[in-house]
């Protein structure tokens, strides 16, 4: 029984090698102008070019990426009849399989040929190495790969433009492909919500009540109180948080300027600072903001003697000063209220290719 394992290896070796980088696939053997979304990994994405014809003396390629117009190096074909591969029965499907790429000249055949030629390889035995290390060589050859010198973002679009001269006793003639990748359009800006705490470090300012003189009637003084300005939980307030990432890395931690709005229903607060994003769904925030805060009233002062036991919104009027926050929010990936009736795009993608 012939061995068949070397042959098999050295193709799953060949795919492997194509197939473990981010790729921009241009496929030759398809001639339709099309635009492909592509996903992104926040890795250096890699140019594939696939179905080359393989004589390259007659046929020349060249490509551009973003304007950037490159040769694309050539490679030795030699003819099976040159090479150390035996002409006898067993190669007999090979060497036609062989010769058969050698002379093409339209892209769009090179996957039938490659899949023969493929089939071909897979029959030979061990003792055939020679041969099946041409054929292998010829496959590899028939595509081309490069790293590209930019990094995959969201709303990117890529021009990839592939031409081939083709060289003709009279005048030489041109073959364009064109095709477009657009990464995801979203806007970078992410939005949290969640809690505002500020703790009155820098904007200080002093509360007051109006103290009852037991000893006249309709008599109060204007009295600053004592212990803290407010409790606890009034220093707390419901916040919308608008984050702009340094860094474009899906799913990873990184660090945000971040810009807030928060109220506790009585009063206002608006700041900037930075924020530490985790996974894009946990932010923690901090900055300086200005808020409105409770002073005593201007028509009033310390110690004045007022004949109305006023409320502490009559003894005080609001004052914008700067404060240290401190926030904590929490971001969706799909509108909460919106039930199962909206999918997400993934789903929405899966949807789109099964119509089809």
């Amino acid at each position: 029984m012939k061995m068949k394992i070397f042959p098999i290896l050295a193709l799953s070796i060949l795919l492997f090698y194509f197939k473990a980088s981010s790729q921009l696939i241009v496929d030759l053997s398809d001639r339709k102008e099309v635009t492909e979304t592509i996903d992104i990994n926040n890795v250096q994405p890699v140019l594939l070019i696939k179905n080359l014809l393989p004589n390259q003396e007659k046929n020349k390629y060249s490509f551009e990426v973003n304007m950037t117009e490159e040769k694309i190096p050539s490679f030795p074909v030699n003819s099976l009849a040159a090479s150390a591969c035996p002409d006898d029965p067993d190669t007999k499907d090979f060497g036609k399989a062989y010769e058969d790429i050698l002379r093409a000249t339209d892209e769009s055949n090179l996957p039938q040929l490659q899949k023969k030629l493929e089939d071909a390889i897979k029959k030979l035995n061990s003792t055939y190495k020679a041969c099946i290390d041409i054929g292998v060589k010829v496959i590899k050859d028939l595509n081309y790969q490069k790293d590209l010198s930019f990094t995959l973002r969201n709303n990117q679009t890529i021009s990839v433009k592939v031409i081939r001269v083709v060289k003709n006793k009279d005048k030489d003639s041109t073959i364009t492909w064109t095709k477009i990748f657009k990464t995801p359009q979203k806007s970078p800006w992410l939005i949290h919500f969640g809690f505002t705490y500020q703790p009155n470090i820098i904007s200080k300012y002093d509360q007051f009540f109006a103290k009852e003189d037991t000893s006249t009637a309709s008599r109060y003084t204007v009295t600053k109180k004592h212990g803290n300005q407010s409790k606890f939980w009034e220093n707390i307030s419901p916040t919308v948080m608008f984050s702009y990432p340094f860094t474009n890395k899906k799913g990873e931690s990184h660090l945000a300027f971040s810009a807030i709005a928060a109220t506790n229903f009585s009063s206002f607060s608006a700041g900037t600072g930075f924020s530490y994003i985790v996974g894009e769904n946990v932010a923690l925030g901090t900055g300086i903001m200005f808020t409105q805060k409770y002073v005593l009233n201007g028509i009033y002062k310390e110690g004045d003697v007022i004949k109305t036991n006023l409320t502490f919104e009559q003894l005080h009027e609001k004052k914008w000063g700067p404060e240290i926050y401190f926030t904590i929010g929490l971001r969706f990936d799909k509108n909460p209220f919106a039930g199962s009736t909206e999918k997400s795009s993934a789903e929405k993608k899966d949807d789109n290719n099964s119509d089809k």
